[in-house]
């Protein structure tokens, strides 16, 4: 918006109007604009604050920017008092302030780079010196608006979307002038318009911002992919997370994905759910959780409901994967192969048995890797990988959507010892689980387990005769399980939280 009204100060400063009468005619044009392209909140805010600003010219006073500001902010509020809610409406004004007040702070070291001498007469310094001194003050103020810009959303950003971005400063110096020349091309190409026989300078700038659209949209995405152009940070209070942290998420349809963090830095993910969450749900809350980096994800089946997303992580969070032995032509597990191929990488099988270490304090084993012998044909939803967290001798075990055949299939297997202190499961929609044998010999404290899909009768009559806690997820929500050395937490998001401590087996 202030470019767009810098334009039009240049152009009507060739009709030699006064400063009143130019202003009066470029804030109507600024909510004129606002309009045009779609009367967004943030466009309507930039038009307001520029108005106000303008309008000191009117009264033949001179504006102050943080007086101009208060009082912009006064009345859209006044206007709209749900603005004082969002994060869009702080970061606005923390921009404009630190801008403000900022600007020249960052510029001060620099004086003696970006000014000549004071107490030197301009008439002294030779043309070249002069023009070397405009284009340093050029340059000192594009970088100090930038810095100070970045600086001033710089904790709104870590609070409300919990992401840093360094290279924006960088970035922000190349991409305003390209910005510049957008608008200006695009005021000159409506003004060619309106005169019948410049349609050809019409088409001209049209074609020039083409290209400075492209360049701009090139550089953009060539800064955004430099390394550490950008950072997630948590969103938890620093130093107040467990030892090992697993969270359960809540999917549409039954989907699970469990993601584990040991010692705040070591993550490992436990399935990825549809590629139609993965935007609303999953990466969302990897920006939570400040994942920066992914140690390991395990694929327990080749279903859509839990692979279909891996490449796209993959993409933004390169890690080693790891799938059971049985063969698959899933388009999902196959899709994933490919994408780990032209990073010259491989999915990783397991055994039944593996031992994983993630620190010295935890570990992987996997307990159950099936392969074709072990289930029929028809028997094909039940081929899960059943893996199981060792933590500071707690044992959280992971089940995914494993059902009747899968449980049949652990309780022939006298060599597993199954108990366990917390048991993760979903259920599949059409296949019966929960066996009150499997769950007497996993004899957990706590079951998470999805209420959405599947039936959980004989479930809710084990745990109601062992006394275990239950933590359905369509009534509490995601669900956190802290790991200490002598206690563990379980607390869902939207309601219930428990302690367990250990007990002799």
């Amino acid at each position: 918006m202030g470019i767009f009204a810098l334009i039009a100060w240049l152009l009507l400063k060739l009709f030699r109007l006064r400063r009143s009468t130019a202003t009066l005619i470029i804030i109507p044009f600024l909510f004129f604009y606002a309009y045009v392209t779609g009367w967004r909140p943030s466009a309507v805010r930039a038009a307001t604050m520029a108005a106000i600003f303008l309008a000191g010219f009117c009264l033949n006073r001179e504006p102050r920017l943080l007086n101009s500001l208060g009082l912009a902010a006064l009345v859209i509020l006044s206007w709209n008092t749900n603005q004082l809610f969002l994060a869009r409406f702080h970061i606005s004004l923390l921009v404009l302030s630190s801008i403000i007040l900022g600007t020249k702070l960052l510029q001060r070291p620099f004086c003696f780079w970006l000014y000549p001498d004071p107490f030197l007469p301009p008439s002294l310094l030779a043309d070249y010196e002069q023009q070397a001194y405009r284009m340093r003050h050029w340059l000192g103020d594009i970088v100090s608006v930038s810095a100070a810009a970045w600086i001033g959303s710089l904790p709104l950003m870590v609070y409300s979307f919990h992401i840093v971005t360094p290279v924006a400063v960088l970035a922000n110096c190349f991409l305003m002038p390209l910005g510049f020349c957008i608008l200006l091309a695009a005021a000159m190409s409506m003004l060619c318009l309106i005169i019948p026989f410049l349609g050809w300078a019409n088409i001209l700038f049209n074609n020039a911002n083409f290209v400075v659209v492209t360049l701009l949209g090139g550089l953009a995405e060539w800064f955004s992919g430099l390394p550490g152009a950008h950072f997630f940070v948590s969103g938890r209070i620093p130093f107040t997370t467990a030892p090992v942290e697993v969270r359960v998420l809540v999917m549409p349809l039954g989907g699970m994905t469990q993601q584990i963090q040991v010692c705040g830095h070591s993550h490992q993910l436990i399935d990825t759910d549809h590629a139609l969450n993965y935007h609303f749900i999953t990466r969302p809350y990897f920006m939570y959780a400040g994942m920066n980096e992914l140690d390991n994800m395990f694929l327990t089946y080749s279903q859509n409901s839990h692979v279909n997303s891996a490449p796209a992580l993959l993409d933004r969070l390169p890690s080693k994967v790891y799938q059971s032995f049985w063969p698959s032509n899933s388009a999902s597990l196959l899709s994933v192969d490919a994408h780990l191929q032209l990073r010259a990488e491989t999915m990783l099988p397991l055994a039944t048995g593996t031992l994983l270490p993630i620190n010295d304090h935890a570990h992987w084993e996997v307990l159950f890797t099936p392969r074709n012998s072990t289930f029929s044909l028809s028997e094909a939803d039940n081929r899960y990988l059943i893996l199981r967290l060792h933590a500071h001798g707690w044992k959280v075990l992971f089940m995914a959507d494993a059902g009747f055949a899968t449980e049949k299939a652990l309780l022939s297997m006298p060599s597993i010892n199954l108990a366990s202190d917390i048991l993760i499961k979903g259920h599949h929609n059409i296949d019966a689980s929960d066996l009150s044998e499997f769950l007497t010999f996993v004899n957990p404290q706590a079951i998470v387990f999805d209420t959405e899909t599947g039936d959980h009768s004989s479930l809710l009559r084990w745990a109601d005769q062992q006394t275990c806690s239950l933590f359905g997820q369509q009534r509490c929500g995601a669900v956190l399980v802290s790991i200490h050395h002598q206690r563990m937490g379980l607390s869902g998001h939207l309601s219930d939280q428990l302690t367990l401590t250990k007990r002799e087996r």
